[in-house]
């Protein structure tokens, strides 16, 4: 069949179509024949290797897919050869025919189109969960769509105007903002031209809006602005889950280290502004001075005597977490997160470290002492919504129930990926080969409790330990 192949990072205008195998129909899944397909974002970022997830090479790229039903793998339930579905294919869009989970498919109404199917499954859900589950948006409340003519925004748009609401977007220059208005806003603001704070609030009668749905946001390094669209969007809670990924030709921990230094300081300055009542930010629970015994807990000091190469971080992480919590009026509220896994993350099946581990590239360094308390993604989800109303100001640790030593998970990682077994690595030639910060995640870290976390925000991991949680990451 005829496919976009990527063999190699680059840039959209360097794709090409080739000749590439059909793929073979799993269990519980459905193969299409397909007829339309999105083309997103994240799609180019994923082709320039400028994504959090990096599939290994060859992978078709394209995510939302719609087209018809050509095959049906083994289990599969309600659904028929020949009737037209769409849904989201993860990868394997782009291309004459692809595979995807029956789960994740549905089926077409009448009346709509193969393209307009292929536009659905990413940005409709994602603008309807913002508005409806999370802004409880109401029919004749003020809504403002921030950047409504990209392809969230424009979702917004249509489902806002949907519910009843009066939508007034922004955006820059007249060709978007026509866009916007004949996809349903009653109100356009071109944002280059108008301070959009000070009309929207003429529109409202100096009410301001309702809900505010702002996909883009802005950059928590530029401080008037940041100050601006914070106060806004008047929250009363504002959460800090800011981050930044290192790059290959620089120093890997800069930019996060500027964002929970500089970004934080400006993000409470910000919801100072505006009188938030709750700050949630983000910080990390491998940071902690290691103990000889047990766990962490939320008492245990930050590793601030650590060597130079891991210093600089903790000191970050000190002052992300002296900020939120000397927030003056605000409650603020640190959680303290283990180790990512699940989907979308470095952990994911097709991220860099499970890679690393199926072709043997990550060795247990040392006596692989480096203690990891790991979370699932969805726990660490249901975390932060239960921190939005519940604990007291402090420090909480968003772990699972069971820290593990790198020498006792890697190697049931390497067999549940069909990966050999880990080499080991001499703690000296590790440092020099990989530095005194991997040496210390490998070999040297604690594991965390989430007691408080239990029994202060009233959570409980779904995913108690990551045997499970791996388990079912890696068992397909």
């Amino acid at each position: 069949m005829r496919a976009i192949s990527v063999d190699h990072w680059m840039e959209p205008a360097d794709l090409r179509v080739s000749d590439v195998p059909e793929p073979v129909t799993p269990p519980g899944g459905l193969k299409l024949e397909v007829r339309a397909a999105g083309c997103n974002f994240f799609d180019i970022l994923m082709v320039q290797g400028k994504y959090q997830v990096r599939p290994p090479f060859p992978f078709i790229p394209g995510a939302e897919v719609a087209g018809i039903v050509s095959e049906l793998g083994e289990g599969v339930e309600g659904f028929s050869i020949g009737e037209s579905v769409f849904g989201s294919a993860g990868l394997g869009g782009f291309a004459e025919y692809t595979v995807l989970p029956a789960t994740l498919a549905h089926r077409m109404p009448e009346g709509m189109s193969f393209d307009q199917a292929a536009a659905f499954p990413m940005v409709y859900p994602t603008s309807y969960a913002g508005l409806v589950y999370r802004g409880q948006l109401r029919a004749g409340e003020n809504l403002l769509v921030h950047a409504a003519a990209g392809g969230v925004g424009l979702a917004a748009v249509q489902i806002g105007r949907a519910l009843g609401a009066r939508v007034i977007a922004t955006a820059g220059g007249p060709e978007k903002l026509e866009i916007a208005r004949s996809h349903g806003a009653d109100e356009v603001i071109d944002y280059r031209e108008e301070d959009f704070v000070a009309r929207v609030k003429e529109l409202t009668g100096g009410n301001g809006a309702d809900v505010i749905y702002d996909s883009v946001g802005g950059d928590v390094f530029d401080r008037s602005h940041l100050s601006e669209l914070v106060v806004s969007a008047e929250p009363e809670i504002v959460i800090h889950q800011l981050t930044a990924f290192g790059t290959p030709d620089g120093d890997p921990l800069a930019e996060t280290i500027r964002v929970r230094i500089e970004g934080t300081r400006n993000l409470v300055e910000a919801a100072q502004a505006t009188r938030a009542r709750r700050f949630i930010a983000q910080s990390i629970s491998f940071i902690c001075k290691p103990v000889a015994r047990g766990f962490t807990d939320e008492d245990t000091p930050l590793y601030l005597d650590a060597s130079p190469k891991i210093r600089p971080l903790a000191h970050a992480v000190n002052e992300l977490e002296t900020r939120t919590l000397n927030a003056g009026d605000m409650h603020g509220i640190v959680l303290r997160y283990g180790w990512f896994y699940g989907p979308g993350t470095d952990y994911d099946p097709a991220a860099s470290i499970p890679r690393a581990i199926k072709m043997g590239r990550m060795a247990i360094v040392g006596a692989g002492a480096g203690t990891y308390s790991f979370i699932h993604v969805r726990d660490a989800a249901v975390a932060t919504m239960k921190a939005l109303t519940r604990g007291s100001p402090g420090v909480y640790n968003v772990v699972d129930d069971t820290p593990v030593r790198l020498a006792e998970w890697l190697p049931i990682a390497a067999n549940l990926l069909g990966g050999p077994a880990p080499a080991q690595i001499d703690e000296r030639l590790a440092r020099e080969k990989l530095g005194d910060m991997m040496v210390y995640v490998f070999n040297e870290q604690s594991g965390a409790s989430n007691e408080k976390a239990k029994r202060e925000l009233d959570w409980e991991p779904l995913v108690r330990s990551w045997r499970d949680g791996f388990a079912e990451l890696y068992s397909s």
